[in-house]
């Protein structure tokens, strides 16, 4: 062989190897496989109850839920049969048919639209229709005491308050843009006096659902056909719904001056959006409420031999101080500075505060808020990343994307030293 062809040769081998490792990354990074599990039996009272279990501790998105007891869904992770019956198997199933493919993600994005938190709900202003998206979650602000119908946790949340202008009767519809499962929940009535004390909800929702869509068409495994909506109204006469409901339950009568904290959630996980719809004889009214402290901001970044933290308020109802709260894992946390809170005010507040005792790794940090008579209230979670020896490369959500540091909800980490860590922003 001559020395040019050795030459281009070696050139071209060359190139090739550049574009596996390529296709490698991006497989990765902006990939996820497609799985179809099919289980013997269900031993809970819906597939919906089940599947909740099921995707408790997984990464999962994209889920749809099919009679017969099959279930789609798609993941970072590289799942086999053997893992997944291992989580199967103590909720009393065994799977018989399980399929996995791949498949690309998309690149665009869809804005969300409402409050990652109860405390930055979105003031829903009149009954105009609006489109918009749950997409990420922040604090899970479910547990046992507020839930209500909605098992388990916040999936991608959006939450939102109403001011009633006018008497009468309020009605809704959640219609998703594509084949999602959309649950939600209303809490209330409030008013300006108790609303703060009840954000997040301390009792079970006065209105809520969470029905399993129905699955009229299936095409490649996956449900095609939900042509599903939800909501108050419809002749539905009950409250509250399980996964085995139809989608609605019976309008609320409501009063002027009374407010509802409403939650949106999609069990999918696709972070596809919806257009809601009001209806009914009831006008909402665009009257503002202050919540105990209306944090605009909570940011963290490392500087040298501290992490420095800071916040700003818009507004604040009865603040006494804030706790500053420290963790390593994310799990248990400690505290680790008081800084004393404006009271009541309208006006913009700036805070700050510095850590130095902190883990080499991914560090947590939260705010939690004291009023004068008690009550605390937990905000924020920020994470910063204090590897000195390894640099970030990409910051994937859980349904494939690459977001930046600002982007609410679980991501994965992935460094130039290999290592990967899922983390909580």
């Amino acid at each position: 062989m001559s020395y040019l062809k050795y030459t281009i040769a070696m050139k071209a081998i060359t190139q090739l190897g550049l574009v596996l490792i390529f296709l490698v990354q991006s497989y990765s990074l902006y990939s996820q496989n497609e799985y179809t599990i099919v289980v013997d039996t269900i031993s809970y009272s819906s597939s919906k109850d089940f599947f909740t279990e099921f995707r408790d501790d997984l990464l999962l998105s994209h889920v749809k839920i099919e009679e017969n007891n099959t279930f789609n869904f798609r993941s970072t992770e590289r799942y086999d049969r053997d893992f997944l019956n291992s989580v199967t198997n103590p909720l009393g199933s065994e799977i018989i048919e399980f399929r996995k493919v791949f498949v690309s993600e998309e690149n665009d994005q869809t804005l969300k639209n409402g409050g990652q938190n109860c405390w930055d709900a979105a003031l829903i202003c009149n009954n105009s229709s609006f489109s918009g998206n749950a997409s990420g979650f922040g604090t899970q602000e479910l547990d046992g005491s507020n839930r209500g119908c909605l098992a388990g946790n916040e999936n991608e949340s959006s939450w939102y308050y109403l001011y009633v202008g006018t008497n009468g009767t309020l009605e809704m519809e959640v219609n998703p843009d594509v084949n999602d499962d959309y649950d939600w929940a209303i809490w209330g009535p409030f008013n300006t006096t108790n609303v703060n004390t009840n954000c997040p909800p301390t009792s079970s929702p006065t209105r809520c659902s969470f029905a399993l869509p129905p699955c009229n068409a299936t095409s490649w495994g996956f449900c095609v056909g939900y042509d599903y909506t939800t909501g108050m109204g419809n002749g539905a006469t009950d409250n509250s719904e399980g996964s085995g409901g139809n989608g609605w339950v019976s309008p609320l009568n409501v009063a002027q001056d009374e407010i509802y904290i409403m939650l949106i959630d999609n069990y999918s996980t696709s972070s596809d959006p919806f257009d809601l719809t009001w209806g009914g004889t009831a006008g909402l009214d665009c009257t503002t409420v202050p919540l105990p402290v209306e944090l605009i901001s909570f940011e963290g970044q490392n500087k040298g031999v501290i992490n420095e933290l800071s916040w700003e308020t818009a507004s604040e109802k009865n603040n006494d101080y804030f706790t500053l709260q420290y963790s390593s894992d994310g799990i248990d946390w400690k505290d680790i500075e008081k800084i004393n809170g404006a009271g009541t005010t309208s006006s913009i507040q700036y805070y700050s505060a510095t850590h130095r005792d902190f883990e080499i790794g991914i560090n947590y940090y939260r705010l939690t808020q004291v009023d004068f008579d008690g009550a605390r209230k937990t905000h924020k979670i920020k994470s910063i990343d204090n590897s000195s020896n390894k640099k970030l490369l990409k910051r994937i959500n859980t349904i494939g994307k690459e977001v930046p540091e600002s982007y609410k909800g679980l991501v994965i980490l992935y460094y130039s030293d290999g290592s990967i860590k899922k983390i909580l922003q």
